[in-house]
């Protein structure tokens, strides 16, 4: 992706690129080089990961740009955004924690039902989508993750605290609420996102 797209249209809004810097060292292919970060950016670790997962992340935040809710770039709550976004998919998708597992069940179980496991799967595959999202956040309302300890210590060895995660829960839900008051479908708006993503307009 050259400079000019970087700075031009993300899922068909027009944002600041830089803001998005850690999720787009995009290559060519199946997968990209990710880097793990620790909460103050350093490096910590790189890994190799799908495209699309990386992918998923950006829709996410495309999805929270149309809404008009993505933090501006100057605002230090833009990169802590992304990077919880990141971390928490790979918390959610890489830890074999019981803690963690049923934490994960029981929000899509409650939210989606007899739905839930194709939600999952869906995760599993391709990463964060609204509908897994948006179980996370309306589950966490009521049932704090920092409650458990074997979680508290899994969140630890990725470098997240309660602040990452109040931070997802408040954007999604300001862009949710925004989304009803237009008449909008999030997970309507996500879908169009991924759809851009996949085929390379952003």
């Amino acid at each position: 992706m050259n400079a000019s797209r970087r700075a031009g249209v993300f899922g068909g809004a027009r944002v600041d690129k830089p803001r998005c810097a850690r999720i787009l060292a995009i290559t060519e292919g199946s997968s990209i080089a990710a880097s793990v970060v620790g909460p103050t950016g350093n490096l910590i670790r790189s890994t190799r990961v799908p495209a699309q997962h990386v992918g998923a992340v950006m829709a996410i935040l495309g999805t929270f740009d149309e809404a008009g809710v993505l933090p501006p770039e100057a605002d230090p709550r833009a990169n802590q955004l992304i990077r919880a976004l990141i971390q928490f998919q790979s918390v959610f998708m890489k830890s074999r924690s019981p803690a963690v597992q049923e934490y994960f069940s029981s929000a899509l179980v409650t939210r989606w039902g007899a739905q839930w496991a194709a939600v999952r799967d869906s995760f599993y595959k391709k990463g964060w989508t609204s509908e897994a999202l948006e179980a996370m956040v309306n589950y966490s309302k009521s049932h704090a993750m920092w409650l458990d300890e074997g979680m508290i210590e899994v969140f630890r060895q990725y470098y997240l605290s309660p602040e990452d995660w109040s931070l997802v829960q408040e954007i999604f839900l300001a862009a949710r609420q925004r989304f009803v008051a237009e008449n909008k479908d999030i997970h309507v708006v996500f879908a169009g996102q991924r759809d851009r993503m996949a085929r390379g307009e952003f």
